[in-house]
């Protein structure tokens, strides 16, 4: 089974708030990203988005140039769904984060809840 075969299988095995590393709320990824002062037009891209809630939280802080990214397209549904008419807002790329094809061009500032850091893209600085 490759990567996406799994992530798939995984998504549809369960409801997003039964796998075992969801949060209703990233809380500390929304205190970085506002302590990070962006302007509301700054892009802002959720990598590994799975069914998590930061691009709601996001949308209601008023960003705009939001991308949340997954392999799983279930995932990338699930999101969708959830956001209904706001989904227009954000652009949703199914995409394996092994292919940093777009990356640099779509962030100024990666941060990672999981790994509690942030990467500054414009100059390859990493802050822990």
């Amino acid at each position: 089974m490759n990567r996406l075969e799994h992530w798939q299988q995984v998504y549809n095995s369960k409801p997003p708030n039964r796998l075992g590393w969801y949060k209703p709320r990233l809380e500390t990824s929304l205190e970085w990203i506002q302590g990070l002062e962006l302007p509301r037009d700054a892009p802002i891209i959720d990598i590994g988005c799975g069914a998590s809630t930061l691009v709601d939280d996001l949308l209601d802080r008023e960003f705009q140039a939001i991308t949340a990214l997954d392999i799983s397209e279930q995932a990338l549904d699930v999101v969708r769904e959830r956001l209904g008419d706001k989904a227009s807002g954000v652009e949703c790329l199914l995409r394996n984060i092994e292919c940093r094809d777009r990356l640099e061009s779509l962030v100024q500032q990666v941060v990672d809840e999981r790994r509690c850091t942030t990467a500054d893209i414009d100059d390859g600085r990493v802050a822990r």
